[in-house]
């Protein structure tokens, strides 16, 4: 007779899918029950979550503002996080995706960076920094090639494309969440469209410097701001913005050449973001490059050649501190 061994639970071979191992033991059935049991609380937190908000802005948003804040805290698939096992986590709420506020964290900014989906090969692939969408509804570029002209395109194309990288495939495989939109895309825009600056007492009715509540170091950051500073070229009141793009060829200043894994290429053409509430949201520029209003008016000092000295940069600094 042929004896016939038996296998033990603990000695299973290690669980495999289609992206290779998953670096479990569990079977299919026990990682599907897990995700599921996570599903079912982050559901029933995201419903308690949605009472809430409606508790605080009914009467106060209407029925599409609200249906749009709905759909901007729901989690949706996104390359890192989805519920194939290729993803970042190996943590079962991992599969549920991410909201538009994780990144736009109350309407606002959560400061971090990440690679553009739209170019290749991978070293060229630019960081960008996560824009606050404090006063989106005055802006006219959006999406990392500034390509798109209103919050509508920008709102449907981050599910479509910017959620996986800009791979259409990828995105099909993952589960991409197609909004529609008619209705999801105008309500979450609409939503967008109220998220205003955020109050600046010293500034007029025109977006310009109250002299009588400004400060001398204030009021001389203004007059740099519009003259030696040059900064109004492409900053202009109320909102400093002018709502195009420039190219700074930063790439006078270095060679072209591989560092960690990224290119040192130049930027191109840049769009010129608001600066109203831009105290309020480190890091600057579009990438992020400089963590402090100090470090970005050296920065332009530089690029731009402008031989501000040490008084005159304060000044700038406290002048931008006002907006």
């Amino acid at each position: 007779m042929t004896a016939v061994a038996s296998v033990s639970p603990a000695q299973q071979p290690t669980v495999t899918s289609s992206y290779g191992p998953t670096n479990q033991t569990e079977t299919f059935g026990q990682i599907k029950a897990a995700r599921m049991a996570v599903k079912a609380g982050r559901a029933k937190a995201h419903a308690d979550l949605l009472v809430t908000v409606y508790e605080m802005f009914n009467g106060i948003l209407n029925p599409k503002q609200l249906e749009g804040l709905r759909l901007l805290v729901t989690q949706f698939p996104q390359q890192q996080f989805n519920a194939t096992e290729d993803r970042r986590t190996d943590r079962p709420e991992g599969m549920l995706g991410v909201t538009c506020f994780d990144c736009h964290a109350n309407g606002h900014t959560n400061g971090a960076a990440h690679l553009v989906g739209d170019i290749r090969p991978q070293e060229f692939r630019h960081r960008i920094e996560t824009p606050s969408l404090h006063g989106v509804n005055i802006q006219r570029l959006f999406g990392s090639q500034r390509a798109l002209k209103t919050v509508e395109d920008f709102t449907e194309f981050e599910q479509r494309a910017a959620y996986f990288d800009g791979d259409h495939v990828m995105a099909a495989k993952k589960g991409a969440n197609m909004l529609e939109r008619g209705s999801q895309v105008q309500a979450m825009s609409e939503f967008m469209e109220i998220l205003d600056f955020p109050p600046a007492p010293k500034l007029n009715v025109y977006g310009e410097l109250d002299a009588a509540t400004a400060t001398a170091s204030e009021r001389r950051g203004e007059a740099l701001f519009n003259g030696k500073g040059q900064c109004v070229r492409c900053h202009q009141a109320p909102y400093y913005t002018d709502n195009t793009m420039h190219d700074l060829r930063a790439e006078r200043f270095y060679e072209q050449e591989l560092a960690n894994g990224m290119m040192m290429a130049h930027d191109g053409a840049i769009k010129t973001f608001p600066l109203r509430g831009i105290k309020d949201s480190p890091p600057y520029l579009h990438d992020g490059r400089c963590f402090t209003l100090e470090d970005t008016v050296e920065y332009f000092n530089l690029v731009r050649q402008l031989h501000l000295h040490a008084e005159e940069k304060k000044d700038l600094v406290a002048f931008l501190r006002t907006l």
